[in-house]
């Protein structure tokens, strides 16, 4: 904070660097002495004074605020930044562990909340946060000091070798044990590494520290004190000894704010030491044997082998299975309201595939309320012979078709949707092309009829490897989800290079976030910002996107802000949207409070239709969504009504759980 002295004598008046400072004050000096020295040289002292005057170094007249913004520039460290040191919160953290607070998808880059402490001894009565308290020691002697910590909950104090961040190293915790440690004000001997090691440190040098406190239960506590080599007792580290790490800030009216908090959410110049953990995702990617897997960035680089390339190598055949509802037939007038999420083939999820997936690994832990298995189980998988023989049969007749071409490197997943009227099978396999020299992606839907030896095309439905998705997002004041959900779908772009994709967010006037801002210093290909006034109405939000699409043969695909997206996630979409016989609505996993994707546990959301893809051109058939009836500013019942209409409609919804596709717990 600036100090409230300078700002009484000098106003607003700018000073540039502490040496125009130092100067003004000599020069001011130098004047007292020459006018008591020169009784008669008034005329000289007057040509001084006008000279002084010109190069702006009088005082200038007290405004009625303090608004030190030109201090950012003084060398060494900023004025407004001693005597304090940076925090920020991270609300709706479940758990008392540190490493709670490390793995939330927030941490370190998007606080919910900024502040300033100049203080190491802090007390809140709020529950399940994190808070992180960084900044500069400046230690007044050379010697050995000693550090300890105490915290209720769990807390961690990390210290550099110097001013730099990358050189941390945790010396003090309470917690480590079984995380939920804990320990009163003043003590800091109940557990041994409450205590650190000796460190030496040097006056006239800053280093870079790190307290980290995660808060479970209500009234909590974190407190960082020393022992000076001079000191036999641990004393309170005194204001005058701290500063604050960020200098990309000002005063206004004793208001300490943060010129980076309305346009730029993510801190590019916060530091942050290494990560304590490794997302299962990028490690299980890494320590898989076969490099063509279906969510691997290795199989979705690979050029396609298209429908129309191998469209002659089947017959086709008429594909209409037992669960469609033929649009306008009575079955589709007698279909109640919400009914048609209770259909068995959406109810169950009947599709199957092969091989096994993540899916199982994610529900190894089912956590949440009235729970039934199908909210704790992966996608069924399909035995290895059933697997196997759509497979066969399709590479001896695309043997036939193209002779000496192809042979099968890798089967990468076949999905099978059985019915009484037949097979429906997508099979996907890693070809080598011998003519092309090089390793093909082959993605076809193949149907066998019931009690048929063969195999042909399913009329009118393939998928568009080609087309167009546009991810529907509406928001209101919900600035640091908007940053994560912009780097995570970013994350899947820069893997990918799908230039096939674009991003349309909703937003309701959000006062913490320039979205356009956010959109245009990130590398996704095209995206565009729909303004509306008022109060938050997802229904009108969600057709005012899908109005902005032009062309009917593109792919409008509603999300949701809290996710993680998996890399293989458009593709998905574009492999289960088919023009005019089926949208895809994969049920989320929703990751229970203090769960992350590297640990998940939760459930899915089997009657959750929150994602929903489907082409323009069958949106419109259906009508789209009943923005009279649910025309509020609260969730209820329209994506179900939805589903109702797209099913009348005689739409297929296939509903098929997706590895690594997860909802973050959070507060509404």
């Amino acid at each position: 904070m600036a100090d409230k002295s300078f700002c009484s004598v000098y106003g607003k008046k700018k000073i540039t660097s502490k040496k125009s400072l130092t100067g003004f004050l000599q020069r001011k000096q130098q004047y007292k002495k020459i006018k008591f020295l020169m009784l008669g040289g008034m005329f000289l002292a007057i040509i001084f004074i006008k000279f002084v005057l010109k190069n702006g170094n009088a005082p200038q007249k007290q405004d009625e605020k303090c608004k030190i913004v030109s201090l950012v520039s003084i060398k060494e460290k900023d004025y407004t930044l001693k005597n304090s040191v940076n925090i920020h919160y991270w609300d709706n953290i479940c758990g008392y562990a540190v490493e709670d607070l490390k793995s939330h998808p927030m941490f370190p880059y998007s606080p919910f909340r900024q502040d300033t402490t100049d203080s190491l001894h802090l007390k809140l009565t709020e529950s399940q946060f994190g808070a992180r308290i960084f900044g500069y020691i400046h230690p007044p002697i050379d010697g050995f000091y000693v550090f300890a910590i105490s915290s209720d909950d769990c807390s961690e104090f990390w210290l550099s070798s110097d001013e730099d961040p990358l050189n941390l190293k945790l010396l003090a915790e309470v917690g480590g044990i079984s995380g939920k440690e804990w320990s009163y004000e003043n003590q800091f001997d109940k557990y041994p590494r409450q205590e650190s090691i000796e460190v030496q440190l040097y006056a006239g040098k800053k280093y870079f520290f790190d307290v980290l406190w995660k808060q479970e239960r209500a009234r909590g506590h974190v407190q960082v004190v020393w022992k000076k080599p001079i000191n036999i007792r641990f004393k309170s580290i005194e204001r005058i000894y701290l500063s604050q790490y960020d200098n990309k800030s000002y005063i206004e009216n004793k208001i300490y704010y943060h010129d980076y908090l309305k346009n730029d959410l993510k801190l590019p110049n916060l530091p942050s030491h290494r990560k304590m953990f490794n997302k299962a995702y990028n490690i299980n990617l890494s320590e898989r044997k076969t490099v063509y897997h279906r969510d691997s960035a290795e199989f979705l680089s690979l050029s396609h082998i298209t429908f129309n390339d191998v469209s002659d190598v089947l017959t086709t055949c008429t594909y209409s299975p037992s669960w469609i509802i033929e649009a306008n037939s009575e079955k589709a007038k007698n279909l109640g309201k919400y009914e048609g999420v209770h259909l068995p083939h959406y109810y169950n999820i009947s599709t199957r595939i092969f091989p096994r997936d993540q899916t199982w690994d994610h529900s190894s832990e089912c956590i949440g309320e009235s729970l039934k298995l199908m909210h704790c189980q992966g996608n069924e998988v399909e035995n290895e012979v059933s697997a196997q023989w759509p497979v066969n049969k399709y590479m001896m007749a695309l043997s036939i078709k193209f002779p000496n071409r192809f042979k099968l490197h890798t089967i990468v997943n076949i999905e099978s949707a059985h019915d009484v009227y037949g097979d429906r099978y997508l099979i996907e396999l890693a070809l080598e092309d011998f003519h092309e020299s090089k390793i093909s992606r082959l993605s076809v839907y193949v149907f066998r009829s019931f009690n048929s030896n063969k195999l042909c095309y399913p009329e009118d439905f393939q998928w568009n490897n080609n087309a167009m998705v546009h991810l529907i997002l509406t928001v209101k004041n919900q600035g640091a989800w908007v940053q994560h959900y912009i780097e995570s779908l970013s994350n899947l772009y820069s893997k990918t290079k799908d230039e096939k994709l674009n991003l349309i967010i909703v937003d309701f006037e959000s006062y913490d976030v320039n979205v356009t801002e956010l959109l245009a210093k990130s590398i996704l290909p095209h995206w565009q910002v729909i303004t509306l006034n008022g109060k938050f109405y997802k229904t009108l939000a969600i057709q005012r996107a899908i109005n902005s699409i032009k062309e009917a043969d593109s792919i409008a695909l509603q999300t949701d802000l809290h996710i993680e997206f998996p890399i293989n996630f458009i593709d998905n979409s574009r492999k289960h949207c088919i023009q005019g016989k089926m949208a895809f609505s994969p049920p989320l996993m929703r990751l229970a409070c203090g769960r992350y994707s590297y640990n998940p546990g939760g459930f899915w959301d089997i009657f959750g239709y929150t994602i929903f893809g489907i082409y323009k051109s069958d949106w419109d058939k259906t009508g789209g969504m009943d923005d009279e009836n649910f025309l509020q500013d609260k969730r209820g019942g329209e994506d179900w009504d939805f589903v109702d209409r797209v099913i009348k409609s005689g739409f297929e919804i296939e509903r098929l759980r997706i590895p690594y596709f997860f909802h973050y717990s959070h507060r509404k």
